[in-house]
């Protein structure tokens, strides 16, 4: 079952702008020098394979930004559950959860933040910059037009997508 198919869920997109790139991709500098670091250092091949992975993405995002001149944006993915009984509710959820892990993401439960998270997941045009730090996810704006958030797995029976500039 997939999100778009879920009665129960409704998802919510902002996309926004980083603010500052080059901050960014000194900060991606950074993490590969200790990427690197931890490749050439360690004999434990789990952490050697995880640092070539981290490796590979890093001088792929500085390459696309620098050389190829591919914007990114922040994606901010929130997800709404309901239910009409206290059990359909949590089975609602751990079905949205389960599904949003398939999608190879991590669901977070936004803890004693759950009405600024609401009114942002609703139709309400509103943001919050916790609600964002929280859920934040770095993508290129040419894998957001070539449709990565609304392939199979993304598309949802209602969506949202606002921009925001400046």
């Amino acid at each position: 079952m997939n999100l778009k198919d879920m009665k129960s869920s409704t998802v919510s997109l902002l996309v926004s702008p980083i603010e500052d790139i080059q901050s960014y991709v000194e900060g991606i500098s950074k993490g590969l020098a200790t990427d690197k670091n931890t490749y050439n250092t360690t004999n434990n091949e789990a952490l050697k394979t995880q640092a070539e992975f981290k490796i590979a993405s890093a001088e792929k995002i500085i390459r696309d930004i620098t050389v190829n001149n591919i914007p990114y944006v922040n994606l901010s993915f929130l997800t709404r559950t309901s239910g009409k009984t206290d059990n359909a509710f949590l089975e609602n959820c751990r079905k949205v959860k389960n599904e949003i892990a398939g999608m190879g993401l991590k669901a977070r439960v936004p803890a004693f933040i759950q009405e600024k998270a609401l009114r942002q997941a609703g139709p309400y045009d509103t943001f919050d910059q916790e609600i964002l730090d929280m859920s934040n996810k770095n993508m290129s704006l040419e894998a957001l037009f070539l449709g990565l958030p609304f392939s199979r797995k993304w598309n949802c029976r209602q969506r949202r997508l606002l921009f925001r500039y400046g």
